[in-house]
């Protein structure tokens, strides 16, 4: 709760005196229609304006009852005599002495009267001001209402600006495309885009009045909506293109239900009360034929809603008037202007999640050609590429690729990823440090929240066009794998996969390291692996007379033993040792091992292509000449676990 504290009052003594009455008995009591009065007028109008003076009577009301019981006016007197009148007024400024001021003319009986202001020598495009006031007891008093005025006239020339492109191409003199995000953006709802008239001031070039934006033109307007008594413009300084605002509200003519519509800016507002530092942030820009604004730097109020306050709008960043299409051509949009098909589906593996799943490559193709769009974009970015939902439904991941190098179309570099962290959405940055080839892409991924403040770490995301199949895993493979101690590579003999009838997704795998031995195994057609259990009993094999219990065993230690089925059909691991132990209590290396790869037994070469692979291998370790070996080297008795 806000504290607040109050001072005591004094107790010393204050004399007071009744104020006097100021003005004489019977004065004219003499007020202006308006306290300030701005008038814009054509170069070719007749150089004069007219304000209006008021003096107040007393009236005197007879009531009677009406039929509902309530007092109603049944005559009204004006008691006050109000004889002919002649009112000079005080000119308290003028600038240049432009004005030349006329009497206020009061007839008998009359309690209005025009005076009649002119200004001869008014130049174009400069703005003159005249203060007004009436004084003297006989006129008014120290407690009357609107004993003065300021009239500012400003001669100016308006000629119409912009244009647009029909539908047919044709040039639309007098007009410019306006995308509303002033209404839009406060009530949240779709941007809209349609033709409305604009002129610049001859004598100041980027000042801009758009005419009746909220008219019988606004798609969301109804009859009845707006005043079609007079002309409602907006107002724009774009005459530095760097620093655009809305120089003051500007009244729409549209009301709905809440009052009259008015608009303004963040930038027009400090400067007109003398923070033009604090505009910086909210200026828009006038470039390529096209005024934008930053997100939030506009102002919408409507007079009966919140005591008539203003609220930042422009929220999307969307509002834009262009007057010269051609110096900003339309660009084409990923998501709208590209028809997106299936170019394959592949696994997708997930280093930032630590995850493998499916994912679909979408290829993109222009349907849009206004303004070769599409020429223009290919041109800059090349072919549209979608990622259809790597990390959640209905969040895409947009790119493109140009002579196999990945680009980020503009509006496109930080794209949601529907998931959050600590309650904030998470968003992937895609560097261009990423590959594409065919079959294969590598996204270099960094995952921040919106404004990059936060940063959750960057990583490789691969999309391999792989498709596996229960069959894959079956059959006969020849056991290969590199011993730990001397990094030879070894037959192992062959072994075979066979089906599991008991479960679609588990197999057995039959003579592994030694004949007879049976191990279940699962796989996972999705990213194309195979689990086989650590510590496994495979069966007995004797050393040096002595019996041992031999086993698998995962080197690193985990539970499941991981298998890649690579391109080639063959599954790898780096992770598969085979073990013994003559007492089941200390645990020996019997073969351990570095790399394993179950290499197919088919008729298409596989093997013979292994086989050169391997041989190159064991030159490669410096192994010149040796022969691949047949069976496991004995006396191995390494400690492993004791």
């Amino acid at each position: 709760m806000a504290a607040i504290s109050f001072t005591a009052c004094s107790d010393d003594k204050v004399d007071y005196e009744r104020g006097t009455w100021d003005a004489n008995e019977n004065y004219a009591d003499i007020y202006f229609a308006e306290s300030s009065k701005t008038v814009e007028l054509d170069p070719a109008d007749p150089l004069t304006t007219t304000l209006k003076v008021y003096r107040r009577v007393e009236h005197e009301y007879t009531y009677a009852k009406d039929s509902l019981g309530n007092d109603s006016i049944t005559n009204d007197t004006i008691v006050t005599k109000l004889p002919k009148l002649t009112l000079k007024l005080d000119i308290v400024s003028n600038t240049d002495s432009v004005f030349e001021v006329g009497d206020a003319v009061f007839a008998e009986g009359d309690t209005v009267a025009i005076v009649t202001i002119n200004f001869p020598k008014a130049e174009v495009g400069v703005p003159y001001t005249l203060d007004l006031q009436v004084t003297g007891a006989d006129y008014v008093s120290l407690y009357s209402e609107a004993p003065a005025t300021k009239l500012t006239v400003t001669r100016v020339k308006w000629n119409d600006a912009g244009f647009y492109l029909d539908e047919n191409g044709n040039k639309v003199e007098g007009m410019c495309m306006f995308t509303d995000d002033f209404v839009t953006g406060f009530y949240g709802v779709d941007n809209v885009s349609y033709p409305i008239k604009v002129q610049e001031r001859a004598d100041k070039p980027g000042y801009f009045r758009l005419i009746n934006v909220y008219h019988e033109d606004y798609p969301y307007n109804d009859p009845g909506d707006w005043d079609t008594s007079k002309d409602y413009y907006i107002y724009i300084d774009a005459t530095n293109p760097k620093k655009v605002y809305i120089p003051h509200y500007c009244e729409t003519g549209m009301s709905w239900s809440y009052g009259q519509f008015l608009i303004s800016s963040m930038a027009g507002y400090y400067i007109a009360k003398d923070q033009a530092e604090k505009a910086n942030d909210y200026f828009g820009t006038y470039a390529n034929g096209k005024i934008t604004f930053p997100k939030s730097a506009l102002l919408i109020a409507m007079t009966g809603y919140g005591s008539g306050g203003f609220y930042n709008c422009n929220d999307a960043g969307l509002f834009t008037v262009v007057l010269d299409p051609t110096l900003n051509p339309y660009r084409a949009d990923i998501k709208k202007d590209f028809d997106f098909s299936l170019d394959y589906e592949g696994k997708f593996i997930s280093e930032q999640y630590e995850s493998v799943t499916r994912a679909q490559l979408w290829k993109g193709v222009a349907n849009n050609t206004t303004d070769k769009c599409d020429s223009v974009f290919a041109a800059t970015y090349g072919t549209p590429y979608c990622l259809k939902s790597p990390y959640a439904d209905g969040y895409d991941l947009y790119f493109t690729v140009k002579d196999g190098e990945v680009k980020i179309p503009e509006g496109y570099e930080i794209q949601a990823t529907g998931d959050k962290a600590a309650g904030a959405d998470i968003f992937a940055k895609i560097s261009t440090m990423s590959t594409f080839e065919e079959g294969l892409i590598n996204l270099v991924i960094t995952f921040q929240n919106e404004d990059g403040s936060v940063v959750y770490g960057t990583s490789t995301e691969t999309l391999k066009h792989v498709t596996y199949t229960k069959d894959m895993f079956l059959g006969k493979f020849t056991y290969w794998s590199v011993y730990s101690s001397n990094g030879k590579l070894y037959d192992l003999g062959m072994i075979d996969i066979v089906e599991n009838p008991n479960a679609e997704d588990s197999v057995y795998v039959k003579d592994l390291y030694l004949e007879g031995a049976v191990v279940p195994a699962r796989i996972d057609t999705m990213g194309g692996y195979l689990y086989m259990p650590s510590f496994e009993y495979l069966g007995i094999e004797e050393d040096e007379g002595v019996p041992y219990y031999i086993f698998t065993y995962a080197n690193s230690g985990a539970d499941d033993i991981k298998f890649e089925l690579n391109d080639d059909g063959e599954l790898v691991t780096n992770d598969l040792s085979i073990v013994g132990t003559p007492d089941l209590q200390n645990l020996y290396g019997w073969f351990m091992s570095t790399e394993t790869t179950f290499v197919p037994d088919q008729a298409d070469g596989a093997r013979a292509k292994f086989l050169n692979r391997a041989a190159k291998y064991t030159q490669d370790k410096g192994h010149k000449g040796a022969k691949l070996h047949k069976s496991a080297p004995k006396n191995l008795k390494k400690m492993v676990r004791k």
